[in-house]
């Protein structure tokens, strides 16, 4: 039965670590599901407020070359050719694994592999260790249980998002007259202005869609 494994990774042990000491808010996320094949993780989409993430970019080692193909509302489309020297990469290919998903947020990269069968995960796990790679499995599940399970009560939220959106809930940012402000918010989550607001409408946008839009 396929098996689903969830796991971080530093910046610094995957790709745009510069990029993300220049940018805290910077969020990059896989396009779309696509199979791991010669070239993986080819089309995702970035959000950042800074506008030095292609240079930094081009400068990371993990990036032979990268170009934006689009720009909408604030998120840019890239397509990026990684270096024959990406251990991760290579090794999720190797394990004949399928990339679900793959998103950088607040300095952490979390990835979502399938995997044929339980008997697969390890060899995997094993050979990011050999390899140096400190991969962290946050999570190892059959699609069964998966489907089963109560993981939706999350409803989409990443950690971050949750936490601004529980924070802002506790602190009677929501409540009119508001009780808070984002500059209250901004001092309790040691983020800016700026980004407490982005993080709170990514949440919002996340629960709209979860309960209403699918549900």
């Amino acid at each position: 039965m396929p098996v689903l494994v969830s796991f971080t990774l530093p910046t610094e042990s995957f790709a745009f670590d510069a990029a993300a000491t220049r940018d805290p808010e910077l969020r990059v996320t896989l396009d779309q599901v696509v199979p791991v094949d010669d070239t993986p993780l080819p089309f995702f989409w970035v959000e950042s407020t800074d506008d030095g993430f292609e240079a930094a970019a081009e400068r990371d080692p993990a990036i032979a070359a990268i170009d934006c193909l689009e720009s909408v509302d604030g998120r840019r489309l890239y397509r990026a050719e990684w270096t024959d020297d990406q251990c991760l990469l290579a090794t999720i290919i190797e394990s004949r694994a399928a990339l679900l998903d793959a998103t950088l947020e607040g300095g952490v990269w979390r990835f979502g592999l399938r995997f044929d069968g339980p008997g697969a995960t390890a060899p995997f796990q094993r050979q990011c260790h050999e390899r140096g790679i400190p991969i962290d499995v946050t999570r190892v599940v059959s699609v069964a249980e998966d489907a089963s399970s109560n993981e939706g009560d999350d409803f989409g939220l990443t950690a971050v998002q949750r936490e601004t959106l529980v924070t802002a809930q506790d602190a009677g940012y929501f409540k009119r007259p508001r009780g808070a402000t984002l500059s209250d918010l901004s001092d309790r989550l040691g983020v800016s202005e700026q980004a407490v607001s982005r993080r709170i409408g990514r949440g919002l946008d996340a629960l709209v869609e979860t309960t209403l839009v699918r549900g």
